[in-house]
């Protein structure tokens, strides 16, 4: 059995709420140097799906 960690997969800020980390449109999405944290705006965040069924 290894006792080396796992290798790290992916990479965000950390921001502060309200704030959000958000790609800035360039570089590889896994590094969160290529994220800036932005305050929350409503488009940016996913709407829900809607509901299916009566």
């Amino acid at each position: 059995m290894a006792d080396t960690p796992p290798a790290v997969q992916m990479t965000r800020p950390l921001c502060v709420f309200p704030r959000v980390a958000k790609h800035n449109g360039s570089g590889d999405t896994n590094n969160a140097a290529n994220f800036t944290c932005v305050t929350d705006e409503n488009d940016f965040n996913q709407k829900p799906a809607p509901k299916y069924g009566p």
